[in-house]
């Protein structure tokens, strides 16, 4: 059981090994799949009431953009906002296929150890002290705690759905729509793509602003985080942006333990990232640069 209030920050790295594109990918799928209108992906996106002049100007000035990510280059251009935000789901949806989480050899398998840090039977399910604060869109992580958990303790769809319920995620960006085995309805985590699909899923990202004080989301993060006695950063890239906006209100931390996966992080990177917490908060950053599985088998996240 995690008796110890924890609070992890997931980044496109945390659902890498899950079969998703880091931010980077997600990027290059766009822009390589929109080179032509006649590709499946192309159709799908024109199917959604997009002219292909709109969508070549999109793809071709985020070609040119010095941005690696495509919510950093909608926040500047909102004229392609919802444009983008249909690029976004078509490259993400048809990576839901539940037997891809259910694969023991994944490597950096590193959901399978969060759940066996919770497994303590259901009736003490619920005293785990554990939170997510995640930049991604998808929801693999949800869709495999509820899988794992359905087979773990022999439940209902209905029950294992409220097993997992009351365990915050927080999606800062938004989501592919919300699971219907654990809220009761949105959409089933499915690699079905159409331009109804497409649309819906739209509606749940959100491209956010500057500002971000009035963010339910992240007004959310910031009190998890102060809360917490240990922060755990799983495939966070770390970008100066994300960070000031994750820690903007957050007034002070003191005594939390604080770690990071740091995956293809140079060693200038983590020594910058280090100065900067130490600069304001009275915390130790420690890292591994060898996957999520590796820092959860090395530091007491859990315990």
């Amino acid at each position: 059981m995690i008796e110890k209030s924890v609070v992890l920050i997931l980044g496109a790295g945390a659902s890498a090994p899950y079969g998703y594109p880091p931010g980077s990918g997600l990027a290059s799928t766009i822009i390589k799949e929109l080179e032509s209108e006649n590709t499946p992906f192309a159709k799908d996106v024109l199917a959604c009431n997009f002219h292909w002049e709109a969508i070549k100007e999109f793809r071709d000035r985020f070609n040119l953009s010095l941005h690696d990510s495509v919510d950093a280059f909608l926040e500047r251009r909102p004229q392609y906002v919802e444009l983008g935000k249909v690029s976004i789901a078509r490259t993400l949806i048809p990576f839901e296929k539940s037997d891809k989480l259910l694969n023991r050899d994944i490597n950096d398998h590193w959901y399978r150890m969060l759940a066996q840090a919770l497994d303590v039977g259901p009736e003490r399910f619920g005293d785990n002290k554990v939170s997510i604060v995640t930049f991604n869109y998808d929801r693999s992580l949800e869709q495999y705690l509820f899988m794992a958990f359905k087979n773990q303790y022999q439940l209902s769809d209905d029950d294992a759905g409220s097993l997992i319920c009351p365990i915050p995620i927080v999606h800062l960006h938004g989501d592919l729509g919300r699971l219907p085995v654990i809220h009761g309805n949105g959409r089933p985590y499915d690699p079905e793509v159409s331009p109804y699909i497409l649309g819906q899923c739209a509606k749940g990202i959100k491209i956010i602003s500057e500002d971000v004080a009035g963010d339910s989301g992240f007004r959310m993060a910031w009190k998890l985080i102060e809360e917490a006695e240990t922060i755990c950063f799983i495939g966070f890239g770390f970008h100066q942006t994300n960070l000031e906006r994750l820690f903007e209100s957050v007034n002070a931390l003191a005594g939390q333990k604080v770690y990071g996966s740091a995956k293809g992080l140079t060693v200038r990177h983590i020594g910058q990232i280090a100065s900067w917490f130490k600069e304001r908060y009275d915390v130790k950053f420690e890292f591994n640069q060898f996957g999520a599985r590796s820092l959860l088998g090395e530091y007491p996240v859990f315990s």
